[in-house]
């Protein structure tokens, strides 16, 4: 994906989804690798400026237009699918039996926020007690 400041493709309004060939014919002032929401924030803040030119390198598919990922009811389809999950899995945890638990990371455009219910969970009063000041 390719954008501008106008959040497009090539200084175009249209989609910002192109093919690999097209992506690679362009120069850019910045590359951000990951277009899960994180990635799409900086993308976005960074093509403010219209004059700077910022490519977004996502792995997964774009899947804006797939009903199980649009519907909040389907999410429990998309988890530990390959099409739309990393399947990721932590290492034998010793303090539980040395049990791996799956760790679902979106294999998509959005990321992990493409296969999560929609939700927002906000930091624990313990997770906000040790912010760095």
């Amino acid at each position: 994906m390719s954008t501008n400041g106008s959040n497009g493709v090539n200084g175009h309004s249209g989609s910002a989804i192109c093919s690999i060939n097209d992506f690679t014919s362009q120069e850019y002032d910045y590359i951000v690798v990951g277009g899960g929401t994180a990635g799409l924030c900086v993308a976005a803040r960074l093509t403010e400026n219209p004059d700077v030119k910022v490519g977004v390198l996502e792995a997964g598919a774009d899947r804006m237009d797939d009903p199980q990922v649009y519907t909040p009811s389907l999410y429990p389809t998309l988890i530990g699918r390959e099409k739309y999950d990393w399947c990721f899995k932590s290492v034998p945890q010793p303090d539980a039996a040395n049990k791996s638990y799956s760790m679902p990371r979106g294999k998509l455009l959005g990321g992990s926020s493409g296969i999560n219910y929609l939700m927002v969970r906000r930091a624990d009063t313990l997770q906000r007690s040790h912010r760095p000041s």
